[in-house]
């Protein structure tokens, strides 16, 4: 126990760090009970994945009972969605080469042991639906298992009321699609 609380700690402190420098007030883009939720938002570029080319914002949901408790169905379970300014929806490409670099950069930020070094993300993603795609993210655990896990994914591309702006949602779990996690994850709405 002393364990998971330390390490969840380590976890927000290095969230916060990376964002104290970057966040700026920006609405929500989710409607969520604060009670069940954690909240972040993230300015972009992101600290930890300046290599994505977008102006906007990052924000994120996490569920308090059970993101970070490896035992817990919710374990790795949460949304966040990308609030960007560019004049043409992201293609499948743009999307599978993002969200590389942002795990990528991610876990080799969080990573502790700098000795070692974090293997790259495996991003493969299909088209389901006019602005719709499911994939599977095989990346390195640097924040609690210290090994590989594979996260199942759903995104939807938006078109937002503000000219030339998207909103990229995305919904990660390392549940299959099938399981209950799911009706949590889909039950979280845009404003």
């Amino acid at each position: 126990m002393k364990y998971l609380l330390s390490n969840t700690l380590y976890v927000f402190i290095v969230l916060f760090s990376m964002t104290s420098f970057s966040q700026e007030e920006h609405p929500e883009l989710f409607k969520t009970d604060s009670s069940v939720w954690i909240k972040e938002i993230i300015k972009f570029p992101l600290g930890f994945a300046p290599q994505i080319p977008y102006e906007g914002f990052e924000d994120l949901r996490f569920v308090k009972a059970g993101w970070g408790k490896k035992e817990h169905p919710e374990f790795w379970s949460y949304v966040f969605a990308w609030s960007i300014k560019t004049v043409k929806a992201p293609t499948l490409k743009d999307i599978e080469q993002n969200i590389q670099l942002y795990y990528d950069g991610l876990m080799k930020a969080v990573n502790k042991d700098k000795s070692f070094t974090v293997p790259k993300s495996i991003v493969s993603f299909q088209k389901t639906d006019t602005n719709k795609y499911i994939g599977k993210i095989k990346c390195y655990n640097s924040f609690y298992t210290k090994e590989m896990i594979t996260l199942n994914m759903q995104i939807s591309v938006l078109k937002s009321n503000i000219k030339d702006d998207y909103i990229i949602l995305f919904k990660v779990s390392l549940q299959d699609f099938s399981h209950d996690v799911w009706k949590k994850l889909n039950g979280i709405t845009l404003k």
